[in-house]
């Protein structure tokens, strides 16, 4: 609970206007609880709310006020923040509460009730602001107890409401501004300085002074503050008592203000802006919440929580869901013997004990991939021969977690990476599935891991389930899993990359535990209706049971245990335009809980992985907000009977964020790791910490990309290619005009009719009251409130494929539909796509199981395929593509799009992505097939074709991309087509032909990726070191450090006798000052200079006259402002403000001429002579 705290002057003023115009709002709206009393006292003092020991009956006592001329002030920073409860001090034998809270009477709120209810009980005249009632005794002579009550404190009762009123009318008076009266009811709950009690009086029953509520627990009940507290000593006073007494070291008296001792009393349902406003309907005593979880130790695995004290009474491992394979990592990547790392999970009936997996090689997977110089019996030791395969291993399950209802099992799989492409069987003894299959086919699977030379054969999807309302059969269920199986079959998927939507939630909330708070239609009810224990238990069974039935379901389930997954959620693995409503209604404890439940069964069943301790609900105030790293801490409630493994240390393939999401208070995922020999992954978790104005922290953008750029640095020059999964399209047509109308006040008279009368129906969602497609407008990166955003991040990958010469590939999903979006650089700028780090395609493939969208979207789509700019050296746009809608040569198949568009294919589908080389099976040169960056085995370039500035950019800008679609040799998906060069990629794309088929077959569309050769840029990093100093006499003094890494563009011309210069850095002044410095200009590649960039052994300094800049300067840069024309990369210092003394470097203009020079055993370093440009006399 947080510490009250000193207020004074205008601010105590604000503060209490603050709560009573909260208060006036939820008194119009109705239907408040009465716990939101507590909030009314910010720095005004409410009357302390104490219960009674002997009856359970509520008694509301006035304050004392403190002597004269002393000065009452609430505890101090290091205080305890125990708030004014009376609560007795705990048993020596009670267990331990867990950290940062102890069990206390004053977290139990009363029976909601509304602020009409509380103003009918008090009777109270709107007219009597000043005048005390006649009959009301004096403040000084307390009001007799009644006899059937005991230790209830004596104070007067009509002089403290005067008392109230007059001080809330001097308040009034003080503030600025028009006075505005509070509403009824709500004036009751102030009082001032006086002593008193506030007037109470219900209907009916006018001789009863108490507010009735539920009997108390006797063990539990409170001790009157002022006779209990002269038996404990000052350290429990302050822990426990209403008085926390002095500080060591300290004068003075302190006493919790009235607004502490309400929010003692009633459980403070606001403790700060994050914390949940809702009503106080709890399912469980919330004083119950607040115990002591004890660790356990299970099977060897280290938890919270007992467990279910449940013993199977069979010999079977009975199997619910499962078993699911993972894809983890590639450890030891860049050494002769890497590992395959991965997992398999088994959800089972809880009470069994410790289930077992079998594992061995099988051998070879094809003899085909085998190529010169292979060797099959070369098994490190898992294989006897490539007949009789490997001797099994056996792995013993990590309990996950387990309830009453289910257990997760998991086993950690590694296996070492064989010199062939391998087929790994795997066993679970005592297998039984539930659900009634054959339980041979069940307990035994085979996968595929690639050669050691080999990078991964790729299978990636999104959208996996129906939206609500959607005809199932009709779209004949998730058919194009069988067609996955066929191919899988023909040539085997390595991985399988989940984009996002690998389960749709949305049922929840339609015939779900949610359908009565979507009923609700007043948004005020529904942003504080609350999320109990009993609420918790429903969604949780749900979400359960929602994952069984899908993870289960054929041919899904085949494939979950044949091909290793590799996952990243998106909104429908929590709920629909989770993340992307307005921030007030995300923050409503309905969404938060929801959100907590969605992520502990991602957790679980997609990366086989603990959950959290527990999940946020109203009624454990613990659960509110994560304890640091920690996350959420453990609840009594939801733990009991329950285990949940703790995690000693996280797998290395995640990125963390450091800090947790806004609206679910867990840290975001991102994942990390190698897919064979050449090809890197990274999928950005952009769900957990996405609102409606970011996607990701700043902070997680600097931890991801210097993890990757780390990674790729090591790997030697053996990665070539990154695949980023971003869920959502980053290269797409804009929909601003849609977001526009859509948030124009046009729409305003519809949404109105359509809460009045349903006018509009499904147009509007039903969580926010905003239109429905808002959410998904708001989720794309080309949405208006991402794009300074979405800049930001193209140009850092940019920066990154061009520093590392890594080809960058984006996979994108979420929108139902499939498209080929490409950034790539101005054709003014004559750069081939073989040597064009601005190059990144960007390969949208969805849904592989929703229905798409009509063709007139599709059509819109594409009519509105623009070039865009993204900056003056890069374009986007959608590639032409799709040559023909998929099966349109075959009798009945309808038409899927207009004859103009070629870009967008509204038809389920997924993609294929393998390397399109054709001898990358064995090592050619040294580990993992390490050559050159951008160079052909033989050593000569590859670089067929250059970007003609005249021709469509929309269709082909290399020879990957000639005859994209049907006829190009990769839209089969099975067979490398050599046109990606050595160490590019082929992808195919596979669209169903027609829903009715159940079998789901599909047609291919293809494409190639060309690696990236930036050998030319490779010597040109970024500016990451550096000083510029001003000579004695310039005013203002420079004496400056480079900071942080900028854009630094340095390309060459394609007669190679120029480079271009385009740096953007960061540099901070001797007096901690931070500029951003900016320069572009143009060096002429002489002998000299080629001598120095190339790294020959007979290179030297060269003298000034060939390198040429122009300097400006920006003291205040401004990462997201459009209107900053030199935008800085580093967001570590960007709180810091620039030295003032420095701004007149903004309106100076500098040139400088350089030049290289060459030390020995040194790098070659720039040295610039900079001289002011100042007007002629």
């Amino acid at each position: 609970m947080s510490q009250p705290s000193s207020r004074n002057g205008d601010s105590d003023l604000q503060d209490q206007d603050r709560s009573l115009d909260r208060a006036e709002e939820a008194a119009i709206a109705g239907e408040v609880g009465l716990t939101d009393l507590d909030q009314l006292g910010q720095g005004i003092g409410v009357a302390q709310f104490l219960r009674s020991m002997g009856t359970g009956d509520l008694l509301i006592e006035g304050v004392e006020a403190p002597a004269t001329g002393e000065q009452a002030r609430p505890p101090s920073v290091d205080a305890p923040t125990r708030p004014v409860s009376a609560s007795p001090p705990r048993s020596p034998t009670a267990p331990p509460s867990s950290a940062g809270h102890e069990e206390d009477a004053s977290t139990l709120p009363p029976p909601r009730r509304s602020l009409r209810e509380i103003d009918e009980d008090y009777n109270d005249d709107d007219d009597d602001d000043d005048e005390p009632s006649a009959t009301a005794p004096a403040a000084d002579h307390p009001v007799q107890p009644s006899p059937d009550k005991t230790q209830a404190p004596a104070t007067g009762a009509q002089g403290a409401t005067a008392a109230a009123k007059k001080g809330k009318k001097r308040g009034r008076k003080a503030r600025a501004g028009p006075s505005r009266k509070p509403a009824r009811g709500v004036k009751n709950a102030q009082k001032g300085t006086g002593n008193g009690v506030l007037k109470r009086a219900r209907r009916g029953a006018a001789s009863d002074r108490h507010i009735s509520l539920p009997p108390m627990d006797s063990a539990r009940r409170v001790k009157d503050q002022f006779e209990h507290q002269q038996n404990e000593t000052l350290e429990e006073r302050r822990t426990y008592g209403s008085h926390w007494g002095a500080e060591p070291g300290q004068q003075g008296h302190q006493t919790a203000t009235g607004a502490a001792a309400a929010a003692a009393a009633f459980g403070n349902q606001h403790r700060n802006d994050t914390d949940p406003v809702v009503s106080a309907d709890h399912a469980v005593d919330p004083r119950r919440t607040e115990g002591y979880v004890p660790e356990s130790r299970q099977g060897g695995t280290v938890g919270v929580g007992n467990g279910p004290q449940v013993q199977s009474t069979t010999e079977e491992l009975q199997v619910q869901c499962g078993p699911l394979l993972n894809y983890r990592r590639m450890a030891d990547a860049n050494m002769e013997s890497p590992i395959w790392i991965g997992s398999v999970l088994v959800v089972a009936n809880p009470g069994q004990r410790q289930p077992e997996l079998n594992l061995r090689c099988l051998g070879p997977a094809s003899s085909s991939m085998d190529g010169p110089g292979s060797d099959s019996t070369d098994t490190n030791g898992y294989m006897d021969s490539q007949t009789s395969g490997s001797r099994p291993r056996t792995i013993y399950g990590t309990k996950m977690y387990e309830d009453p209802r289910k257990a997760f099992w998991q086993f950690d799989l590694d296996l070492p990476f064989q010199r062939f492409e391998a087929n790994w069987e795997y066993s679970i003894p005592r297998f039984r599935h539930l659900s009634g299959a054959s339980s041979s086919s069940q307990a035994t699977k085979v996968f595929t891991v690639p050669s050691k030379a080999q990078s991964m054969r790729i299978m990636f999807h999104s959208c996996n389930g129906f939206s609500v309302g959607t005809d199932v059969d009709a779209w004949s269920g998730p058919a194009l899993w069988n067609d996955v199986l066929r191919m899988h079959s023909a040539q085997p998927f390595h991985v399988m990359i989940g984009g996002g939507d690998q389960i749709y939630n949305d049922g929840v909330r339609v015939d779900g535990p949610l359908r009565q708070w979507t009923d609700i239609s007043n948004p005020k009810k529904r942003r504080d209706y609350p999320f109990n224990e009993e609420l918790r238990a429903r969604c949780d069974e749900y979400y359960f049971n929602n994952y069984v039935r899908w993870y289960s379901a054929e041919p899904f389930a085949t494939a979950n245990g044949q091909i290793p997954q590799l996952n990243i959620w998106d909104d429908h693995d929590i709920i629909d335009g989770f993340g992307s409503y307005t921030d007030h209604f995300m923050k409503c404890a309905v969404f938060r809980g929801i959100g907590g439940v969605a992520h502990k069964y991602y957790m679980l069943f997609q990366h086989h992985l603990p959950p959290p301790k527990s999940t946020f609900t109203t009624d454990a105030p613990k659960t509110w907000h994560a304890n640091g790293i920690e996350g959420t801490p453990a609840d009594p409630i939801q733990t009991k009977d329950t285990f949940v493994a703790v995690m000693k240390k996280e797998d290395p393939s995640y990125i963390l964020g450091l800090k947790p999401g806004p609206y679910v208070e867990e840290r975001s995922r991102s994942i990390y790791c190698q897919l064979g020999a050449r090809v890197a992954f990274l999928g950005i978790d952009a769900r957990q910490e996405r609102t409606r104005h970011q996607v990701n922290y700043p902070e997680t953008y600097n931890l991801i990309f210097n993890r990757v750029s780390n990674e790729i640095r090591a790997s030697n020059g053996a990665i070539k290619h990154l695949i980023l999964l971003l869920g959502v399209p980053i290269a797409y047509p804009r929909l601003q005009w849609l977001e526009n109308l859509f948030s124009s006040p046009i729409i305003g008279p519809i949404r109105f009719l359509n809460k009045r009368f349903g006018v509009g129906g499904g147009f509007f969602n039903t969580f926010d009251g905003n239109v429905d497609l808002l959410d998904d407008l708001d989720d794309h990166y080309t949405a208006h409130a991402h794009k300074h955003e979405r800049r930001e991040l193209v140009l850092r990958l940019q920066a990154l494929a061009r520093e590392h010469s890594v080809r960058i590939s984006i996979l994108g999903g979420d929108v139902h539909l499939a498209a080929i979006g490409r950034f790539y650089s101005n054709p003014k700028l004559e750069i081939p796509a073989e040597r064009d780090f601005r190059y990144m395609p960007n390969i949208i493939s969805s849904a592989i199981t929703n229905k798409p969208p009509p063709a007139a979207v599709a059509n819109l789509l594409a009519r509105r395929n623009k070039i865009h700019h993204l900056d003056h050296d890069t374009d986007e746009t959608l590639v032409h593509f799709f040559d023909r809608d998929p099966g349109i040569q075959q009798n009945g198949v309808a038409k899927k799009t207009a004859d103009s568009n070629h870009c967008t294919m509204p038809s389920r589908n997924y993609a294929i992505i393998a390397e399109s080389a054709t001898n990358t099976s064995n090592p050619p040169n040294g580990i993992n097939g390490a050559l050159p960056n951008g160079h052909t085995p033989n050593g000569t370039a590859a670089f067929t074709t250059t970007n003609d500035i005249k021709k469509n950019p929309r269709d082909a800008l290399h020879a990957g991309e000639e005859d994209a679609g049907t006829a190009h040799p990769a839209a089969s998906g099975l067979s490398p087509s050599g046109l990606g060069g050595p160490h590019g990629l082929d992808v195919a794309i596979r669209v169903e032909i027609t829903p009715s088929d159940r079998e789901g077959r599909t047609e291919g569309y293809g494409f190639s990726i060309p690696a990236l050769d930036a050998g030319a840029y490779k010597s040109q990093g970024p500016m990451t070191g550096g000083t510029i100093k001003s000579e004695e006499g310039f005013e203002p003094r420079l004496d400056a450090e480079f900071h942080g890494v900028g854009y630094d563009y340095i390309r060459q011309d394609p007669s190679g006798e120029y480079m271009r210069l385009d740096v953007r850095s960061q540099v901070m002044n001797h007096d901690g000052g931070l500029l951003a410095l900016c320069y572009t200009g143009i060096i002429r590649i002489t002998e000299g200079i080629g001598k120095v960039l190339a790294g020959a052994d007979d290179a030297a300094t060269v003298p000034y006259g060939d390198a040429f800049t122009h300097l400006t300067f920006e003291v205040r840069p401004d990462f997201y402002s459009s209107s900053t024309s030199c935008p800085l990369l580093s967001h570590e210092n960007l709180a810091q403000t620039g030295s003032e003394a420095l701004r007149p470097l903004e309106t100076m203009v500098f040139v400088s001429a350089g030049r290289f020079v060459v030390e020995k055993g040194e790098a070659p370093v720039v040295e610039y002579k900079v001289s002011r440009v100042v007007a002629g006399r």
